[in-house]
């Protein structure tokens, strides 16, 4: 497929997450390009107008721009035959908003202490990826550390249970799309989390991620490694038995205490 010279529509496909990882590749069709326009997810679009070269990011429902080529994201790798030593790996290629980045610097104040952003519980179209909160208690113990909440969403026994124990900061009610994500991610000196569009966005804007995995992860983590070749700043914990968060959560809690 050509799209030298040509008008481009690129389409978000499948979740959060893989807009976030495919987007990518946006910079290298407007290499080629006429123009390019990305449609994506209401949630997602003022994160994407970070991306370089794009000319226009809008709305996956609103009304199609005149173009002459539609792609999906997820197809672009096999446009640009995409080999594992060619998977365009360079971050951050996203970026939050300046104003949303002064915004969160100034509500969270000046650091006190080492902050960990922490996301466990995602999308339960696979629940297998996710775990509840009582699994992280061995990190919220350790000491010189704040811990931040990154996600969206909290199943009701967790509530129950950070209403009692505490110990992390919430940030759930602010949180109002991926722009907003990014800049308290990008506030973050580490983000531990599973495998959630959180994993994905802060490795995209550059952050130093540790992505808890389940024992027969998505194909994009490969197996029997412990870094991604999609994302230099990643570092990969994988269960050893099916649902073993126990181990994960340890292995991530040896780590984080040596640093």
């Amino acid at each position: 497929m050509s799209l030298f010279g040509r008008r481009v529509l690129l389409r978000a496909e499948q979740g959060r997450g893989d807009a976030i990882q495919f987007s990518r590749y946006a910079p290298l069709v407007a290499e080629l390009a006429a123009t390019v326009t990305v449609a994506v997810p209401p949630d997602l679009v003022s994160l994407m107008q970070s991306l370089s070269g794009v000319d226009a990011v809008i709305d996956e429902t609103a009304p199609e721009p005149p173009h002459d080529v539609s792609v999906s994201m997820l197809s672009l790798p096999l446009v640009f035959t995409t080999e594992l030593p060619t998977i365009p790996c360079t971050t951050p290629y996203l970026s939050a908003p300046p104003d949303r980045l002064a915004a969160w610097r100034e509500r969270l104040g000046p650091p006190a202490r080492r902050r960990v952003g922490l996301c466990w519980w995602g999308s339960q179209h696979i629940p297998e990826r996710s775990m509840t909160l009582p699994h992280l208690a061995p990190l919220l113990s350790l000491p010189g550390i704040e811990f931040h909440a990154v996600q969206t969403e909290f199943p009701e026994a967790d509530l129950a249970w950070l209403a009692q124990r505490g110990g992390l900061v919430r940030h759930d009610a602010v949180l109002s799309d991926f722009a907003e994500t990014a800049a308290l991610l990008a506030l973050m000196d580490l983000v531990v989390t599973i495998d959630t569009s959180v994993a994905h966005l802060a490795a995209a804007i550059g952050r130093p991620v540790w992505i808890m995995l389940r024992r027969n992860p998505d194909w994009r983590w490969f197996v029997g490694r412990d870094d991604s070749p999609w994302y230099p700043t990643a570092r990969l914990f994988r269960q050893g038995r099916a649902g073993g968060w126990e181990a994960v959560v340890e292995a991530v809690r040896a780590a984080l205490a040596r640093v």
